[in-house]
């Protein structure tokens, strides 16, 4: 059975929120994912707090503080519907947030109080990119070009749109005709580079963007760096891409996220979940950030962690269907504290059927999900037989009763006969207060031949009935051959039992200390040490990014 665990799309467009906050201008805009989620129904709006201090509440949103300052920032909005900084920075939250109905709804607020003016404008624009609305974004853009066609910031936006529809050669004619006036214009670099990142132009997008680097340090040209590198699988040379994009722009997202996802192709685990950390406390709302986390942890077998960042992804969206997939798998593969392999197994298929019927007619021809689900069926059935199996022939204990049977007079006389003392030993204690009282406590000694229990052995032929708790691992050493982790394999009609979670490889290398320990210790950062010498993942196919392939198109 081939498996496939999604990664989160690496995201090509240009930083989507790391500038929203610091208010409007000429930053980069909000990057829109390829399949919005829908608005979080459980998520109740952000109630405003009227009268709040201007400063205080940019403070608070700029230092990510966005429970207390968003509220905050959306009164003083409120009371003060023109100032367009405060407006931009709340949006930015907003979309960092995840809320991206709120962000819409306050980005039109803002155009309509400042009756269309260009920082309005813009700003609506980039939140329509963001919310995955660029024909709406064009038809607003273009009416300000036809009225300003001077305007090269106004139309740089413009053809970012045309690169989001797919409209690639207009973008970069376009593009081209804004280099004409202005030979060192970034944004048209960034978008001739997006346009030919966009349509597999690999190495003209190279050539313009070490261009327009040559200009000086640019935060989105250096991330379009590191997306031609992951393209290339050159994984080295889009860490170090990103690594500069992220000097730039400390909190860029997307700039970590595909950091995370870089580090995971090369097995650093630990490296991946510093940067998916950072990217998700930046962005709380980043879906694709919190994919991704999950991911990484369960590189290093955390499947309590894993779980909770899949949750948290689908506490945004609960048809995100990538999150409901790798749920799934977590619980088809791995061993769960409190819970038996049938309740675990059961939860899987219930994840299963969740993403089909969230990934709907979107999802690939070659999707393995119906190969798991009967998979996890044939796992339990399995286990369900075998159980009955030990209920009908119940294991009886060999060498028939032992419970001291065997005492050969003494037993009143509990003190007196040392050779006369029972086979168990444990019983001839409990009767010598027939006998004389006085004279027992003297041969008290005699009990202490504990010798005498050596005969104990007798009742160890009971724990022969043990193997009756057994039966529950019992499946545990059926799923040995462990299918499920091969990633290339074919499916494996019969010798695909349910997935072991740990897998002997990874931990046998770190701890020598337990060669022979059945636990199987799991190594944390160790089992892939190499951050990154090469150039593919070692382990397991975790992060499937090139199996996933969901890139997100690129916006600004």
């Amino acid at each position: 059975m081939t498996r496939r665990f999604i990664a989160a799309p690496i995201i090509t467009g240009s930083v989507a929120l790391a500038l929203l906050l610091t208010g409007c201008g000429t930053g980069p805009v909000p990057v829109r994912e390829k399949t919005p989620p829908k608005a979080a129904t459980t998520v109740p709006p952000v109630e405003p707090v009227r009268g709040a201090n201007r400063d205080e509440a940019l403070s608070s949103v700029r230092a990510h503080d966005f429970e207390s300052g968003v509220p905050q920032l959306a009164g003083f909005v409120k009371d003060n519907p023109n100032d367009i900084e405060a407006a931009s920075t709340l949006v930015g939250a907003l979309l960092r947030l995840g809320r991206r109905e709120e962000a819409l709804a306050a980005s039109l607020t803002a155009l309509e109080k400042s009756a269309e003016g260009p920082e309005a404008i813009r700003l609506r624009a980039r939140t329509l990119l963001h919310a995955g609305q660029p024909g709406d974004a064009r038809d607003l853009l273009e009416r300000w070009a036809e009225s300003h066609p001077d305007d090269l910031e106004m139309k740089n936006l413009l053809v970012e749109t045309w690169v989001a529809l797919g409209l690639h050669q207009r973008a970069i004619a376009e593009a081209a005709e804004v280099l004409k006036v202005d030979e060192v214009n970034r944004g048209a670099m960034r978008n001739i580079a997006r346009a030919y990142v966009a349509s597999d132009r690999i190495d003209l997008a190279l050539f313009v963007v070490s261009q327009g680097l040559e200009a000086g340090p640019d935060a989105t040209l250096s991330f379009l760096r590191g997306q031609i590198y992951i393209k290339r699988k050159d994984w080295q040379r889009a860490v170090a891409a990103l690594r500069e994009a992220a000097d730039a722009s400390p909190d860029f997202p997307e700039v970590l996220n595909n950091l995370g996802v870089v580090y995971q192709e090369v097995g650093d685990y630990p490296a991946a979940i510093a940067a998916l950390e950072k990217a998700v406390e930046v962005a709380p709302g980043f879906r694709a950030a919190l994919l991704n986390l999950g991911n990484a942890y369960r590189g290093l077998k955390q499947a309590d962690k894993a779980r909770d960042a899949y949750e948290r992804a689908l506490a945004l969206d609960d048809q995100f269907a990538d999150a409901l997939f790798n749920l799934g798998i977590l619980y088809f593969e791995t061993q769960m504290d409190g819970m038996t392999d049938e309740e675990r197994l059961e939860k899987a298929i219930r994840h299963f059927n969740d993403y089909k019927n969230a990934a709907g007619p979107r999802a690939p021809k070659d999707d393995p999900v119906d190969e798991y689900i009967a998979e996890a069926k044939r796992i339990i059935d399995e286990q369900r037989r075998a159980k009955e199996e030990e209920l009908k022939n119940p294991e009886e204990p060999e060498g028939g009763t032992d419970e001291g049977g065997t005492d050969e007079g003494g037993t009143d006389e509990g003190g007196t006969g040392g050779e006369d003392a029972t086979d168990t030993g444990a019983e001839a204690t409990g009767e010598g207060d027939d006998g004389t009282a006085e004279p027992a406590p003297e041969p008290a000694p005699a009990p202490e031949p504990a010798p005498v229990p050596e005969p104990a052995p007798v009742p160890e032929p009971e724990p022969a009935p043990a193997p009756a708790p057994e039966p529950a691992p019992a499946p545990e050493p059926s799923p040995a051959p462990e299918p499920a982790p091969a990633p290339e394999p074919s499916p494996a009609p019969e010798p695909a039992p349910a997935p072991a979670p740990e897998p002997e490889p990874a931990p046998a290398p770190a701890p020598v200390p337990e060669p022979v320990p059945q636990p199987v210790p799991e190594p944390m950062p160790e089992p892939e040490p190499e951050p990154l010498p090469e150039p593919e993942p070692e382990p397991e196919p975790l992060p499937g990014q090139a199996s996933a392939h969901r890139v997100q198109e690129p916006l600004r």
